[in-house]
């Protein structure tokens, strides 16, 4: 949301010296004195009609007037009602978004939702705000306060300590605004790019499911045998970034050394004759593999004459996952996608680019 709110009031200055020694204007002032209460009622319908020629979106509109801001329970029910009489509320659009003007006794109270926090709009706004207060101070006879209650000198003097107050609101407006504006720009291009990166991480998984199968098709789990640990080989790291764990050693009956793949634990509890359960592959660059690796790629799925592990369906998971969060909404949106379903899916961009680093940083430690 990029819009503001800001407030300005109007008091009569005329009735400060007041017969009964009161010196702040109060909202309502004229329940007793019935030619007084007639005159406002005039003023403040001569005010109205003035502000809705020059501000054609602003309505009198009394439904935003709850009971609570003119009931007294010390007034009788007559007086009550001629303050809602001789009351005014003016709603509506304008150009900076939206206005509600409420004249009361000896008080004018100014609101306004301002839409845009950018710097061109609150200057225009700064402008259009100021030419406004100046106006009803001039049909009034009132005169605008500060934020403190005092008198301001000028329109333009009470909208600048206005925008000085709301300046922290504005410029976190202006920092949300400018990060939606990155997330709507890169929303698209993350689309496709994303696409690339969901199906490169996808083949990349089925390729090694496919060559892990044609390790598992030839397996005879029945044939266990025990590799003796000589020594733990250098971690190797497939694309700078995942790590696989290799450790050297021998099978009975078997002349040559062997170089398995086994998985963090084993590697880390691994020393000079530590054994593990191996099953022969038939593969003469693999011929053996871990039996707990063997135990963790059932049920077995038989594709194309290979038995394909179970996991092997998680090829599917990162084109899944693209799908659902950023181009099914975008195709549902389809054929005008708004502005909104721009930000969605730029920011499940950033939620996404968060995750993957982090899960980059916990790989980094793990290994």
């Amino acid at each position: 949301m990029t819009s503001f709110y800001v407030t300005t009031s109007l008091r009569d200055e005329t009735l400060l010296s007041r017969p009964d020694g009161q010196e702040e204007v109060p909202q309502w002032f004229a329940d007793d004195d019935a030619a007084l209460g007639a005159t406002i009622e005039a003023r403040n319908v001569r005010l109205a009609v003035g502000l809705i020629d020059r501000y054609p979106g602003l309505a009198h509109d009394k439904s935003g007037f709850e009971p609570e801001d003119y009931a007294d329970e010390r007034l009788t029910q007559k007086a009550v009602l001629l303050r809602y009489q001789r009351s005014r509320i003016l709603f509506g659009p304008w150009s900076h978004g939206h206005l509600e003007i409420r004249l009361l006794d000896g008080h004018i109270r100014v609101g306004a939702v301002v839409s845009r926090s950018d710097p061109a709009a609150v200057a225009a706004f700064r402008t259009d705000y100021a030419a406004l207060l100046s106006g009803l101070a001039s049909d009034s006879g009132m005169r605008p306060l500060l934020d403190d209650g005092s008198v301001a000198p000028d329109a333009d003097t009470a909208v600048a300590r206005l925008l000085d107050m709301a300046a922290p609101t504005i410029g976190r407006l202006r920092r949300s605004e400018r990060r939606r504006r990155l997330m709507r720009a890169c929303a698209l291009p993350g689309v496709f790019v994303t696409a690339l990166i969901a199906l490169a991480i996808a083949l990349s998984m089925a390729r090694g499911a496919w060559e892990q199968a044609g390790l598992l098709t030839h397996v005879d789990p029945e044939a266990e045998l025990t590799f003796v640990t000589e020594q733990s080989l250098p971690i190797v790291r497939h694309y700078g970034l995942f790590p696989a764990f290799v450790l050297q050693g021998r099978v009975a009956n078997h002349a040559r050394p062997v170089v398995l793949e086994v998985f963090r634990d084993e590697y880390l509890r691994a020393g000079p004759g530590a054994p593990y359960p191996v099953l022969p592959t038939g593969d003469p660059e693999s011929p053996f593999m871990l039996r707990s690796r063997y135990e963790n790629s059932l049920p077995l799925v038989p594709v194309a004459g290979r038995a394909m592990p179970w996991h092997a369906l998680l090829a599917l998971l990162p084109l899944l996952l693209w799908y659902l969060s950023l181009a099914h909404p975008l195709i549902k949106a389809l054929p005008r996608p708004g502005d909104e379903v721009f930000e969605r899916i730029g920011s499940r961009l950033a939620v996404g680019i968060g995750l993957l680093a982090l899960f980059v940083v916990v790989v980094l430690l793990k290994s």
